[in-house]
C-alpha cells in the first residue's frame, strides 16, 4: 500500500514522457524521489540527471530537492548509490548562481594518509 502513491507519480510522469507534454523540472525531481521510495535507485539517478539539466532547475529548486533528499530521506547516510544522488545535487547546486549548501563539520572527509584536511572557516 505504501508504494501506491510513488507508483502513481511515476505513471503520471511516464505518461507525460510518452505524450506531447514534457515533464517539468519539478516532475523529474518528484519522479526521482518516487524511485527512491520504491528502492529503484538506478532509475532515480536517471531522473535526477534529467532534472539537474532541466531549464527550471535553478538554485532554489535544487536546494529544495537537496534538503528533501538529505533531511527527510537521509540519502547521504544510505550507502554509496544513495549518497551519489546527494553528491550530484550538491555539485549541480554549486554551479548555479546563488547556489550553496551547508553541511555538518563531522561529515567532511579528512585524509590522514595524505595530511590534507578540510577545515571549518569561522
Amino acid at each position: 500500500m505504501a508504494s501506491a502513491f510513488p507508483r502513481h507519480i511515476l505513471t503520471t510522469i511516464r505518461d507525460k514522457d510518452r505524450g506531447n507534454e514534457a515533464p517539468s523540472a519539478w516532475d523529474l525531481a518528484s519522479a526521482a524521489e518516487a524511485c527512491v521510495a520504491l528502492g529503484e535507485i538506478p532509475q532515480a539517478a536517471l531522473y535526477l540527471a534529467r532534472y539537474v539539466r532541466a531549464s527550471g532547475a535553478d538554485a532554489f529548486e535544487l536546494g529544495s530537492t537537496l534538503r528533501q533528499f538529505t533531511e527527510l530521506l537521509k540519502l547521504d547516510n544510505g550507502g554509496i548509490e544513495r549518497h551519489a544522488l546527494v553528491e550530484l545535487l550538491r555539485a549541480e547546486l554549486l554551479k548555479r548562481e546563488g547556489g550553496r549548501f551547508e553541511t555538518a563539520a563531522d561529515t567532511l572527509p579528512n585524509n590522514r594518509e595524505t595530511g590534507r584536511f578540510l577545515e571549518k572557516i569561522p
